[in-house]
């Protein structure tokens, strides 16, 4: 039995980075793990990570088993507070990032998995963390694929 394993974010991270070039580190979840110890040098900055991933029932037909397979992942947006800019211009900054990774991703088929790929989709994004040396924002995106494998 061939089943593919979880989704891969290179993708994501590539497309993030030729997409949004205002982005001064992309990285995944390793990256982001250390940027939550020690605030990343180089701001903005973009973190993927994958956060899961639900199968919907196996419909098996004759040998060939079928899953859609639902991911949601998110991009976490790390910015350093810049104190000799207005907060109205750091606002502003803050939101056409936002809005540059949402569109980069938004309705974009991500390559990679085999079968039918879903156009990924914004679920939502929040505040997830804030001090003097960081603002985070964690984006949340979903998509799907078709796994299909014999039995």
């Amino acid at each position: 039995m061939s089943v593919l394993g979880p989704l891969d974010v290179t993708p994501v991270l590539a497309r993030l980075t030729a997409q949004v070039p205002e982005l001064l580190t992309v990285g995944g979840v390793l990256e982001y793990a250390l940027a939550l110890r020690k605030p990343p040098k180089q701001c903005p900055a973009a973190y993927v990570v994958r956060a899961t991933e639900r199968a919907s029932g196996v419909q098996p037909a004759s040998m060939v088993a079928s899953n859609k397979i639902t991911v949601n992942f998110a991009v976490c947006l790390a910015f350093a507070p810049d104190f000799d800019l207005s907060f109205t211009a750091q606002d502003q900054a803050l939101t056409t990032i936002e809005n540059k990774v949402r569109e980069a991703l938004c309705g974009w088929r991500i390559t990679g998995a085999t079968g039918t790929n879903y156009a990924v989709e914004f679920v939502g994004s929040a505040i997830s963390g804030l001090d003097e040396q960081t603002i985070w924002i964690k984006c949340e995106f979903q998509t799907a694929y078709h796994q299909r494998y014999t039995t």
